[in-house]
């Protein structure tokens, strides 16, 4: 059974304080407290192991940023070294049909 030791409007200006809400089983007017759940509080140990997560996420982030551009530098001097090739190629084709 509802009681107004448990209603959320007792002592306060919106309570009847009448007939209606007393008298009915239902209680009309009644409103239950709401239960505050205690707030979860995260251990040392969990703590710790998220930060220790969130730094290895971080540093593998920071050494894959370093590789790809260590792959983008190589990937470079690689085009780069191919186009010089190509120019020496045919700078020797040149000398070659100069020479004949």
């Amino acid at each position: 059974m509802k009681e107004c030791k448990n209603c959320k409007k007792r002592g306060t200006m919106d309570c009847p304080q009448s007939i209606m809400c007393y008298a009915t089983e239902n209680k009309l007017f009644y409103e239950e407290i709401e239960q505050k759940k205690p707030k979860r509080r995260l251990s040392e140990n969990t703590r710790a192991n998220i930060k220790a997560t969130i730094a290895a996420v971080i540093a593998m982030l920071l050494f894959g940023y370093i590789l790809l551009g260590a792959w983008a530098i190589n990937e470079k001097r690689n085009t780069e070294f191919s186009e010089l090739k190509k120019e020496v190629e045919l700078l020797k084709e040149k000398v070659y049909e100069t020479n004949n």
